[in-house]
Formats: structure tokens, C-alpha cells, sequence
């Protein structure tokens, strides 16, 4: 049982609370030593604080972006009302970024682009790509985006 958790902690695909638990009900069962359930205990927190780090660093880039993106729309030239109000502006069709959790995921009615084709996010809290679940978004055709 210890090398099976082991080896679930080294791959990173779990949950902490989840593998808390478990880990607990093998010790109170007598299946792991108090040594053991430890040393689990202390790797699944170290795996899950890496893995915490990781995705700050992913939220800090998409941050960036999002900064440079409006500064450079802070550089144009003032749009005149009636262009405002077209669909089809550059802020209205955002190139798609990949969401590192519910925090920045798309919402149903987010327009983005995505490999040169325009969709509309179907579904609340979406963290994929239309590439990935092509069925929370829907593909624009040409003719309804402008």
C-alpha cells in the first residue's frame, strides 16, 4: 500500500484532501506504519505546495498579458460610438488563454478567438479550449460576426 501511494503522490494527480484521508483510513485500518503515513503525509504536501507554485507562475503570465493587452489599448486612438458598438472589434474577439482555474475561466457568452476561427463560450466556469471540449463553445460563422 505505501509504494502504491508513493507512487500516486510522484505522478501529481491527486487531490490533498482526498489523499489525506485515505492515507489516514490505511494507518487507522493498520495497513500503513505511523512512519510510513508520515513520510506520505509530508511528500503529498510537498508535491501539492510545488504544484500551488507552478500555477501561480501560469496566473502571473496570463496577469502580464492581460496587463500588456490593455496597455496597448490605452495607446489607440480613441473609437468613434458607432464602431463601439460593432461586434467585431479586436476586444470583442480576445485570443483565447488558457484559464488556470475557475478565477479566470471563460463564462457563457465570452467571444474569443481561437486558431483563427470565432467562438462563444456555452458554459459557466470553462477552463478548456474549444480544441479540448469542443462542445462548450460555439463556432462563429463568418457571416454572424459582423
Amino acid at each position: 500500500m505505501y509504494a502504491t501511494f508513493g507512487r500516486i503522490i510522484r505522478s501529481g494527480k491527486y487531490d490533498l484532501a482526498s489523499l489525506t484521508a485515505r492515507v489516514n483510513f490505511y494507518h487507522a485500518n493498520g495497513q500503513l506504519t505511523d512512519d510510513q503515513r508520515r513520510d506520505l503525509l509530508s511528500l503529498a504536501q510537498e508535491q501539492a505546495a510545488q504544484a500551488m507554485t507552478m500555477d501561480y507562475k501560469a496566473e502571473i503570465l496570463a496577469l502580464w498579458e492581460r496587463v500588456h493587452a490593455l496597455e496597448n489599448r490605452m495607446d489607440q486612438p480613441p473609437v468613434q460610438q458607432e464602431e463601439a458598438e460593432t461586434p467585431d472589434t479586436p476586444d470583442a474577439w480576445p485570443l483565447f488563454t488558457q484559464p488556470t482555474g475557475v478565477h479566470n475561466a471563460y463564462h457563457a457568452g465570452d467571444q474569443v478567438t481561437f486558431e483563427n476561427k470565432r467562438y462563444i463560450c456555452r458554459m459557466a466556469a470553462c477552463v478548456w479550449s474549444p480544441a479540448v471540449y469542443p462542445s462548450a463553445w460555439e463556432e462563429v460563422p463568418l457571416e454572424r460576426q459582423s
